[in-house]
């Protein structure tokens, strides 16, 4: 264990001779490694591109990123605590220097994606780290993974052309695996108005989220073909699918060979006027 140790401790004294670690967030580590044995793994909440320039791919809801409400996807990685990373430097590294103990602060500034959403088209973000039980899981990915079709299946490809005359109110219901609750949001939605997909049980639909604007507005409605089919499955199922995705995100966070993937889950209600529930994902 002590070797392990001594090896970690060598490659934190590269990231802090390369500039991306200061000595206080160098001697806050050491005393979490020797204390705890192993290296902290509290982060921001975002998942960004393995190789320069670091694109930011994934926010995670209700993590430390996503809760400042000005980092988004598609912005890229400038600067960790005013050092300027640059082709130099992995994905790894940068991840490196972004986690940290619970509760320490990290400065993070970006470079807005297109198009700009500012005059400057920068900004700077303080963030306090926070556990991958809290949402702060921070990872890389392959840029080629990005866009990789599923196998044995055409590349994904969304239908935007609603019609916003067709937008009806719905009831979000979001579960929160951790508090175990439930939470309500009343939102406008789009739906188009023909299946495609269709399974043995559920048939599936594009809506759009039109109060969340990007990629993140986009989901797929599915609707049971047992017109009586009990709301309670509803939520059960999408309870069971982000507690998967919660596990998967803690088994992430130890960098396993091959990570896992769940998409969030969410159930809308009072939809179609027909006040019945559905599932989304």
């Amino acid at each position: 264990m002590a070797e392990w140790i001594q090896n970690e401790l060598r490659k934190l004294n590269l990231l802090v001779r390369e500039g991306l670690v200061s000595d206080e967030s160098f001697e806050q580590r050491k005393k979490y490694l020797e204390k705890h044995g192993v290296i902290p793994e509290a982060g921001v909440g975002m998942t960004i591109t393995e190789k320069y320039p670091f694109e930011v791919i994934l926010l995670v809801p209700g993590g430390p990123a996503e809760r400042t409400g000005i980092i988004k996807v598609g912005d890229i990685l400038h600067s960790i605590d005013g050092k300027q990373i640059g082709s130099n430097f992995t994905g790894d590294q940068v991840r490196a220097a972004v986690i940290g103990p619970v509760g320490t602060q990290v400065e993070l500034k970006f470079q807005e994606g297109k198009p700009k959403r500012s005059v400057h088209g920068a900004y700077i973000a303080r963030l306090l780290r926070a556990p991958p039980t809290d949402h702060g899981v921070t990872q890389v990915q392959a840029s080629e993974e990005i866009s990789r079709p599923l196998r044995g299946c055409e590349e994904l490809r969304y239908n935007d052309d609603f019609d916003i005359s067709s937008a009806e109110r719905a009831i979000k219901h979001q579960y929160d695996p951790k508090k175990k609750e439930w939470a309500r949001t009343l939102i406008n939605v789009v739906v188009h108005p023909e299946a495609f997909a269709e399974g043995a049980m559920r048939k599936a639909y594009h809506m759009k989220d039109l109060s969340v604007v990007g990629a993140d507005s986009r989901y797929v409605l599915k609707i049971s073909k047992e017109l009586n089919e009990a709301t309670q499955i509803y939520f059960d199922d999408v309870a069971m699918q982000m507690e998967a995705k919660m596990y998967a995100e803690m088994y992430n966070a130890k960098n396993p060979p091959k990570k896992s993937g769940l998409s969030s889950c969410i159930c809308t209600s009072a939809h179609r006027k027909s006040r019945k529930t559905y599932m989304c994902s």
